[in-house]
């Protein structure tokens, strides 16, 4: 299982994080003889941020539909992170993520990657594609079936407004009537993870390695 982390954060940071929330978390995913990783993003300029160095997994010119997706430093991740782990050590691949780590997990998990065909499972929370993410038309075109996909939104999230979200949600709906795909809104949460959407992320991946 690979855990993704926002813009600007580290993968120790996320896994304590997400532990803070919710001590079995790891220790379900062990039971189930699943291996955890957290990698970290490189540091390079973030428009976001003035051009300032920061870890993240690709450029962002702004958070809203409309801006153009950096789709040369997504395919950079993706294909940094697929090549990190071989298919003879890791047969079997689920992807988790937050904000921008759960942008990159559904390149990771729903793309053209080398896992394309181990997918378990796909976790997004608190994120979304812009309109021209060249995902849709790859998931279009796909003739099997994207692997079930779970997305969580914070319905007080004042940094990436849950309408973004959805709003990807209800594209990918309707690309697939046969594709497990599921919504979640959370009550209360701004820009953040909860413990609820921890134990709803664990149990469905999980579920996804032992069925």
């Amino acid at each position: 299982m690979i855990c993704l982390h926002g813009s600007g954060d580290t993968g120790g940071g996320i896994r304590d994080w997400i532990t803070s929330l919710d001590r079995d978390f790891e220790k379900t995913m062990r039971d189930n003889d699943v291996d955890i990783v957290f990698p970290s993003a490189e540091l390079r300029p973030y428009s976001m941020a003035g051009g300032m160095e920061m870890r993240v997994w690709f450029d962002r010119k702004g958070l809203g539909a409309k801006f153009p997706e950096d789709k040369e430093g997504v395919r950079y991740s993706v294909n940094k992170i697929a090549s990190a782990f071989d298919k003879k050590t890791y047969g079997d691949v689920s992807v988790l993520g937050f904000s921008q780590g759960g942008c990159l997990a559904l390149h990771l998990g729903l793309g053209p990657s080398s896992f394309c065909d181990r997918i378990r499972s796909v976790v997004c929370m608190s994120s979304f594609l812009y309109d021209d993410s060249e995902l849709f038309s790859f998931l279009k075109e796909r003739r099997n079936s994207p692997p079930p996909l779970l997305m969580m939104h914070g319905k007080e999230d004042n940094m990436v407004p849950m309408e973004l979200g959805r709003k990807t949600f209800e594209r990918f709906k309707g690309i697939s009537k046969i594709w497990n795909t599921q919504w979640s809104e959370i009550s209360d949460l701004s820009h953040d993870i909860s413990r609820e959407e921890v134990v709803k992320a664990r149990n469905f991946i999980a579920n996804r390695f032992i069925t």
